[in-house]
């Protein structure tokens, strides 16, 4: 993994992942989340894709990227259909108003858990920062 985000550049697949340039600086400079775990978690897909994951009423026109989630508890990643997707233009189906993210249809909006480099699953991460001695008592 060419990891070159401090110079100015960043490299476009990793892992056979394709990740679009653009997907990849609205995560790392946009949200100000590191590359490394950016790459983990998300990748470019055409519309087609799109459409075959979130299988909306009216098709995706665009592509755009996906955020597959990971269970809270194991970090193992979920099927392809757990996740969220941000299609490159906002997803307007006919007399509505435009969507910005979309989830799977049949799927409720949740809370996305990141895949993180150290394989820790997220209970662990929240648990060990829970217990840490940041917290005082009154």
């Amino acid at each position: 993994m060419e990891s070159s985000y401090p110079n100015g550049k960043i490299s476009a697949s990793v892992n056979s992942i394709s990740i679009n340039p653009k997907h990849l600086t609205e995560w790392v400079e946009g949200s100000a989340l590191s590359e490394a775990i950016a790459r983990l978690n998300i990748e470019s897909l055409e519309a087609k894709e799109l459409n075959e994951r979130i299988q909306p009423k009216e098709p995706i026109k665009t592509g755009g990227w996906w955020c597959r989630d990971v269970n809270w508890r194991t970090g193992s990643r979920m099927g392809n259909r757990y996740g969220q997707a941000k299609p490159d233009r906002p997803h307007q189906p006919e007399g509505q108003k435009p969507r910005k993210y979309l989830t799977a249809s049949g799927m409720e909006p949740d809370a996305i858990f990141l895949a993180m480099p150290d394989k820790r699953p997220p209970a662990k991460v929240f648990y060990r920062s829970f217990n840490s001695s940041h917290f005082s008592h009154y």
